[in-house]
């Protein structure tokens, strides 16, 4: 079978094939496709214009039924045959285009949802995910990155897909507090990791965080997060630590000692 590949955006660069840009190729290449079809070997051949495409379609004509094979190259079809997964019908070529996917330094599992692949490679794995659980935060805001997460939201496929998946986590939870929860996690990432923070150095200071985490104290103090590898940051938190100082004398010295090793 001869495979004719319709390549006008030259996606295609495969030294295995036969390439067809010009007339003079065409003229060339005429008794390579004779003979492989009169011998019934499959060749493969790249073409990157629309006239001589249309020729070879003519010349298909006059052969059986199934000797010519004729597909058309896109930079979804290109990608698709790369990484060897569907790609969602409604994501635009232009959007995939615009992504250079093709040209990323990772490649997909074929067994990957395209989906997911996407999240965990723009954001993190932690969002291939189909459902939301607390053990996911402290890995989230770990890969957090404003500016590279801030510039992929600013793309249209991403932000989609992203928004999606979020869409995904709060449609399976009831709880409004969990659900107002993710998403501010996911759009309002900075606020929750500085919220986090105050939550970490105040935990154990109920009355203190109640009144500057309200309802959101009593949330965290739910999750149950192990916030270990959550670094405190004293310059962003000077109202909780003015707060705290000014609880001092009522504190048990061993409370006082946990609370120097924290902001110091």
């Amino acid at each position: 079978m001869i495979t004719v590949y319709e390549d006008i955006s030259k996606l295609i660069n495969d030294e295995n094939y036969y390439y067809i840009n010009s007339f003079r190729d065409y003229i060339e290449n005429y008794s390579l496709i004779k003979n492989s079809l009169k011998s019934n070997k499959d060749k493969t051949f790249i073409i990157r214009n629309s006239s001589i495409a249309a020729w070879l379609k003519s010349m298909a004509k006059r052969f059986p039924e199934n000797q010519f094979n004729f597909k058309q190259v896109n930079y979804r079809t290109r990608l698709e045959e790369v990484w060897q997964i569907e790609i969602p019908e409604n994501y635009q070529i232009s959007e995939l285009e615009k992504l250079n996917l093709l040209n990323l330094d990772a490649v997909p599992n074929s067994n990957d949802n395209f989906d997911d692949f996407m999240l965990a490679y723009f954001f993190d794995a932690s969002f291939a995910r189909k459902t939301f659980h607390s053990s996911l935060v402290i890995q989230i805001i770990k890969s957090f990155d404003k500016k590279i997460w801030s510039d992929n939201l600013n793309n249209r496929l991403l932000k989609n897909i992203y928004t999606s998946r979020i869409n995904l986590w709060t449609n399976k939870i009831s709880d409004a507090e969990e659900k107002k929860f993710i998403n501010d996690l996911a759009f309002n990432s900075e606020e929750i990791i500085l919220e986090l923070m105050r939550f970490k150095l105040l935990r154990n200071y109920e009355k203190i965080g109640k009144l500057l985490l309200k309802d959101r104290f009593v949330f965290y103090k739910k999750l149950n997060l192990n916030l270990r590898d959550l670094k405190i940051e004293p310059a962003k938190l000077q109202n909780e630590i003015s707060h705290i100082l000014i609880d001092l004398k009522s504190l048990p010295t061993e409370n006082l000692e946990d609370i120097n090793k924290i902001i110091n």
